[in-house]
């Protein structure tokens, strides 16, 4: 089993239970959408990174609070999660089709490691806690810089992730490699199968600013914790902090 078929096999046993995470609401609603330059009369072309399930623009309360048309593309690598996430989707409009009014969602299996063709630029791209899934730091670098490169000029980047503090802790099946900043599962077969990257802070700094992006925002939530297994509800002293970034492309 590698990385893929891990995250294919957990998409299908948590596939049922899809909520759009709540920290994520808040980051946007809260904190990203002050960045953006919103334009009246124009919608604001949006691309979320690792939308897994369902976008985070499906919750109810963050629907109702925006006054301003999105245009939003979901990308995973994960056909199980992307047909799901449509299904989903389509599900909300048939309850309510005035979300249209809002709100336009399409979905794309898509590898964010690729370079992939666009119609125009994004005037928002935001990271859906995909940067913490990736193999190590050197995808972590490349998936960055793609997600750049489909920025418009102006637009913003807007990242929360899982990062590393002094008292990160791990038990079994995980094991984390503090030299390679890797998380890996082991499997029922003793293998240890990659999981997540979880950087320290300064390590993402730098990744930011070697893309010549600006920072607008950069903070650690330390009484915050980011649960790092998807069939996990109590948080622990142990876990990642989260970090989260606004960043401009100039």
């Amino acid at each position: 089993m590698d990385q893929k078929d891990l995250f294919e096999r957990a998409y299908k046993e948590i596939g049922q239970i899809f909520k759009p995470s709540p920290s994520l609401v808040d980051f946007y609603l809260n904190r990203v959408k002050k960045y953006i330059e919103f334009v009246p009369d124009k919608k604001v072309k949006v691309l979320e990174v690792g939308s897994g399930l369902g976008s985070l623009f499906q919750d109810e309360f963050l629907i109702e609070e925006e006054r301003n048309y999105l245009s939003i593309l979901g990308v995973d690598f994960s056909f199980s999660a992307i047909s799901e996430a449509e299904k989903r989707w389509n599900n909300l409009l048939n309850r309510n089709k005035s979300i249209l009014k809002k709100i336009d969602i399409k979905f794309l299996m898509r590898n964010i490691l690729d370079k992939f063709k666009y119609d125009e630029p994004y005037d928002l791209i935001i990271d859906s806690h995909c940067l913490h899934c990736l193999n190590g730091i050197h995808e972590q670098k490349k998936a960055l810089n793609n997600m750049v490169s489909s920025l418009k000029p102006g637009g913003i980047l807007a990242i929360e992730m899982m990062i590393y503090h002094k008292k990160i802790s791990f038990s079994h099946p995980y094991y984390f490699d503090r030299n390679t900043s890797k998380l890996f599962k082991e499997d029922c077969w003793g293998s240890l199968i990659p999981y997540r990257t979880i950087p320290k802070s300064l390590v993402v700094e730098n990744m930011i600013l070697d893309e010549e992006l600006k920072i607008e925002y950069f903070t650690i939530m330390s009484n915050q914790r980011m649960i790092p297994e998807s069939n996990r509800e109590i948080v622990k002293e142990g876990d990642p902090q989260c970090l989260r970034i606004i960043c401009r492309k100039t």
